[in-house]
Protein backbone atom coordinates (compact mmCIF):
# COMPACT_ATOMS: atom_id res chain seq x y z
CA UNK A 1 0.00 0.00 0.00
CA UNK A 2 1.06 3.34 -0.73
CA UNK A 3 1.33 6.09 1.61
CA UNK A 4 2.40 8.73 -0.92
CA UNK A 5 -0.52 11.78 -0.44
CA UNK A 6 -3.13 12.23 -3.38
CA UNK A 7 -3.58 15.11 -5.92
CA UNK A 8 -6.26 17.33 -4.26
CA UNK A 9 -8.55 16.30 -7.39
CA UNK A 10 -8.33 12.57 -6.12
CA UNK A 11 -8.67 13.23 -2.31
CA UNK A 12 -11.69 15.54 -3.04
CA UNK A 13 -13.19 13.12 -5.15
CA UNK A 14 -12.27 9.57 -2.62
CA UNK A 15 -13.98 12.19 -0.07
CA UNK A 16 -17.18 12.47 -1.85
CA UNK A 17 -16.82 8.19 -2.66
CA UNK A 18 -16.67 8.15 1.12
CA UNK A 19 -19.23 10.14 1.53
CA UNK A 20 -21.57 8.09 -1.32
CA UNK A 21 -20.24 4.67 0.76
CA UNK A 22 -21.49 5.99 4.48
CA UNK A 23 -24.73 7.29 2.90
CA UNK A 24 -25.43 3.26 1.82
CA UNK A 25 -23.75 1.60 4.61
CA UNK A 26 -26.17 3.63 7.19
CA UNK A 27 -29.16 1.86 5.54
CA UNK A 28 -30.77 5.16 4.85
CA UNK A 29 -29.98 5.63 1.44
CA UNK A 30 -33.02 5.68 -1.22
CA UNK A 31 -33.93 4.46 -4.79
CA UNK A 32 -33.07 8.32 -5.66
CA UNK A 33 -29.70 7.65 -3.65
CA UNK A 34 -28.15 4.90 -5.52
CA UNK A 35 -29.63 6.54 -9.10
CA UNK A 36 -27.64 9.85 -8.27
CA UNK A 37 -24.66 7.51 -7.03
CA UNK A 38 -24.47 5.33 -10.39
CA UNK A 39 -24.64 9.13 -12.17
CA UNK A 40 -22.36 10.20 -10.28
CA UNK A 41 -19.72 7.27 -10.77
CA UNK A 42 -20.49 7.16 -14.48
CA UNK A 43 -19.86 10.97 -14.57
CA UNK A 44 -15.88 10.54 -15.30
CA UNK A 45 -13.47 7.41 -15.08
CA UNK A 46 -12.04 9.34 -11.35
CA UNK A 47 -15.22 9.25 -10.11
CA UNK A 48 -15.32 5.32 -11.08
CA UNK A 49 -11.81 5.06 -9.70
CA UNK A 50 -12.35 7.21 -6.30
CA UNK A 51 -15.69 4.81 -5.93
CA UNK A 52 -13.49 1.63 -5.99
CA UNK A 53 -10.41 2.73 -3.51
CA UNK A 54 -13.58 3.38 -1.21
CA UNK A 55 -15.07 0.09 -1.40
CA UNK A 56 -11.20 -1.43 -1.04
CA UNK A 57 -10.39 0.77 2.02
CA UNK A 58 -14.06 -0.20 3.50
CA UNK A 59 -13.19 -4.01 3.07
CA UNK A 60 -9.86 -3.06 4.49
Amino acid sequence: MTTAPLPDDDSRLLEQACAWLAKLQSGEDSAADRKDLAAWRAAAPAHERAWQRAQAVWQG
